[in-house]
């Protein structure tokens, strides 16, 4: 990869990792600590933030259990795709609040959202929407996993003109955050 494509890709990762933030907010659905959920403590997830995954590398991994969240981001010089993975609290009205956002910060893109509910390999339900921000594709996957919401954004370097991603570059990237939503799903019982 060309050295200004790489960092062109870099900063658009690091936007990307602070707008993921914003889009989950402070909002929570459980009365106590965001700590513990439905018997599970955060850091009871952290197995299933692998070190490496699909020839993509773990760069940078934050745990907050006082605020019930997780954030990794994972990528390589070599490869033009970026991940980051969010496990946070519920929105109060649930799982749909969480997604609602998700979809809310989509709508900036420079092309239309695509939106589809598509299931990981588990057989976890993903509610996944798709947009293009300049050469970059983006697929955004959000999932309950264990009373907790999951976001999990998967960038890609596409033609900066595509009015709509490639249907095998949305495949690819949704097999991808399912394997991570399956991968989290299972930590707490490892």
């Amino acid at each position: 990869m060309p050295p200004a494509l790489h960092q062109s890709r870099l900063v658009a990762c690091a936007v990307a990792a602070g707008v993921i933030l914003s889009v989950t907010g402070p909002t929570m659905a459980q009365d106590g600590p965001p700590n513990e959920v439905a018997g599970h403590v955060t850091n009871a997830f952290m197995p299933g933030f692998p070190e490496e995954h699909d020839g993509l590398v773990r760069s940078s991994i934050q745990s907050r259990p006082q605020e019930g969240r997780i954030m990794a981001t994972y990528g390589t010089p070599e490869d033009d795709r970026s991940v980051q993975v969010l496990l946070y609290p519920l929105d109060k009205r649930g799982i749909e609040g969480n997604i609602e956002r998700a979809a809310s910060y989509m709508a900036g893109g420079e092309i239309p959202v695509t939106r589809e509910t598509v299931q990981s390999p588990g057989g976890s339900e993903m509610e996944c929407m798709t947009s293009r921000v300049g050469e970059l594709g983006y697929t955004f996957c959000v999932a309950e996993v264990r009373g907790r919401a999951l976001n999990v954004q998967v960038g890609e370097v596409v033609a900066a003109d595509a009015s709509e991603l490639p249907i095998e570059v949305v495949q690819r990237s949704r097999d991808l955050a399912g394997d991570f939503v399956d991968s989290i799903e299972a930590a707490p019982d490892s």
